[in-house]
């Protein structure tokens, strides 16, 4: 049987080092194998344990795990904020605010911009621009593999 070949998407996202996605890779198979089914609560259950791989990936102290939520939460109430705009006299939804994080000092994070800021600095848009175009791509070659399976 021919051995699968696991890469880290988005260079690992700063979460997983390229040279670990193949480990990190065959122990979620290991964990779909053995819970016949891949999912949060079998992932965490076995990451859980000291001597798991996947045991560093995870924050196991609940006040830091607590405020590293927080964020997440946060995170996720900035994405889902849309506006109306007008483009081609159309009244259309849009995100109201923008991840950047290009450009900022190392362990700043991202910071999240609008509209009127993408038009006023270009290299917001370029980064946008970029994340639109690689996202595209990888959109294109999951409907390939769709096609084809």
């Amino acid at each position: 049987m021919v051995k699968k070949k696991f890469i880290a998407r988005n260079e690992g996202a700063g979460i997983i080092a390229r040279k670990d996605a193949q480990i990190v890779g065959e122990e979620l198979e290991t964990i779909k194998t053995s819970f016949g089914e891949l999912n949060i609560s079998n992932v965490l259950r076995t990451a859980k344990k000291k001597n798991s791989i996947l045991h560093t990936y995870f924050e196991w102290d609940d006040t830091i795990a607590g405020a590293k939520f927080r964020e997440q939460q946060a995170r996720n109430l900035i994405s889902c904020v849309a506006e109306v705009i007008v483009v081609n006299n159309k009244e259309v939804e849009a995100k109201s605010f923008y991840c950047i994080r290009k450009g900022r000092k190392k362990g700043a994070g991202a910071k999240y911009v609008n509209l009127k800021d993408i038009k006023r600095n270009s290299g917001y848009k370029d980064e946008l621009l970029n994340n639109a175009i690689a996202h595209l791509k990888n959109t294109t070659r999951f409907l390939e593999m769709l096609r084809t399976a």
